[in-house]
């Protein structure tokens, strides 16, 4: 069984969710929603947590897919 991470509401500033968008060569767009590795849709807390995860994909993606910060509810 996986362990939760519960962030008190306290530090909670919204929800919100990373959004790959990828562009294929036949200029198909797909967007896909991370997943938190146990198949669940990835839940952040925060929007700095949220910002830091996405500069790093972002600098890190050489596949020229690009990834955003999705606000729940938005």
């Amino acid at each position: 069984m996986r362990e939760e991470i519960t962030i008190p509401p306290i530090i909670s500033d919204g929800t919100y969710r990373i959004l790959k968008t990828m562009v294929e060569k036949d200029d198909k767009t797909t967007f896909v929603l991370m997943n938190d590795g146990y198949g669940e849709i990835l839940t952040l807390y925060t929007y700095g947590e949220a910002s830091k995860l996405v500069d790093m994909l972002n600098t890190n993606s050489d596949s020229g897919w690009e990834y955003s910060i999705m606000g729940v509810g938005e």
